[in-house]
């Protein structure tokens, strides 16, 4: 990870009471015998050892780097010592991503395997289109009865996703601003839903960017909760449909998790599952995150044109239809 001069350290004072200060503070500190350094005026007494360091409170999501970690905790450090070894991190994600030019798709013709229905599911995906223009257009589908269907529909609301149950009651999910995701730039979709309801009851929050951007879903209310009834659809597309709408665009970190449960009370997402998929900067956070916190999804579509087609998740294989690229531009930058 890069040198965050504002982390904060806490070191115990030689009457036992720990104090904090910050890396540069640290950093700016004087070196003694070339090997260990002090703190300011308050703690020229006190030097500083690899435990001292191991003890101290960092940023979230921050651990000790191995660099630092191997070392003796009975080890001196000098100022440098502890700026190298939190400088020396893994380096941060940076998410590959395909371009579709409007005649390719990744496909199922088969239904995923080990799929239940369920009251609960999560969708998440990063997309660089710009198809306002276009009437109702597929990105992500089930068939061949559509019961999980993310779309574009200009006409009325932008972003929508329907979700429907085996005798097809539906409740359709849409998005506040039209305008977005279809902007010609990388933005983060993050639809989750739990059906486990009566009617009106029904919580299916969209996420844009990270940020709620979803009005009350509206749909065939049957009075009962349902399950969306996907174990028996025999195909998958996405970036369309398989009839001839494609989504031109590009693509990065598909991923479908069905029977994952992230709904708050309150129809929010948490803000530690939000961190799963997109970090507190707007940027892609590596899938293998949310694999760890959830398990598996049944797709997961992640990296360039060699790996991207290849389902990751649990789900079983995808092929391309047609001719992907590499994308010139990432979510991640």
């Amino acid at each position: 990870m890069a040198l965050n001069p504002n982390l904060m350290l806490s070191v115990e004072q030689p009457d036992g009471v720990p104090v904090a200060i910050t890396l540069a503070a640290l950093a700016a500190t004087t070196a003694q015998d070339g090997n260990a350094v002090t703190l300011v005026e308050a703690m020229a007494s006190r030097r500083i050892t690899v435990a001292d360091v191991k003890a101290g409170r960092f940023a979230a999501g921050t651990t000790i780097p191995p660099a630092l970690g191997a070392w003796p905790d009975s080890a001196m450090l000098a100022a440098a010592d502890v700026q190298a070894a939190l400088s020396s991190g893994p380096a941060p994600y940076v998410a590959s991503a395909v371009n579709t030019d409007g005649t390719a798709w990744v496909s199922r013709a088969a239904a995923l395997a080990s799929l239940v229905d369920s009251f609960y599911g999560v969708l998440s995906l990063w997309t660089k289109v710009n198809t306002i223009a276009l009437g109702q257009t597929d990105i992500v589908c089930s068939q061949p009865a559509n019961n999980l269907n993310l779309f574009n529909q200009e006409d009325d609301h932008g972003l929508e996703m329907t979700l429907q149950d085996a005798s097809g009651n539906a409740i359709i999910a849409v998005q506040d601003n039209p305008a977005i995701p279809f902007d010609d730039t990388w933005h983060h979709t993050l639809i989750a839903w739990n059906t486990d309801f009566a009617a009106g009851s029904r919580l299916v929050p969209i996420y844009i960017d990270g940020a709620f951007h979803s009005v009350v879903p509206f749909g065939t209310d049957v009075g009962v909760a349902y399950k969306t009834a996907l174990a028996a659809e025999t195909a998958w597309g996405i970036m369309g449909g398989g009839t001839g709408d494609v989504v031109a665009g590009d693509y990065a970190d598909v991923a479908f998790y069905q029977g994952l449960n992230i709904v708050q009370p309150d129809g929010s997402i948490d803000a530690d599952d939000l961190a799963n998929f997109i970090s507190s900067s707007g940027k892609p956070v590596n899938p293998a995150t949310a694999v760890a916190a959830y398990g598996p999804p049944a797709i997961l579509l992640s990296g360039d044109v060699t790996h991207f087609p290849i389902n990751q998740g649990s789900g079983g294989a995808f092929v391309v239809n047609g001719t992907l690229t590499n994308a010139t531009t990432s979510p991640s930058t």
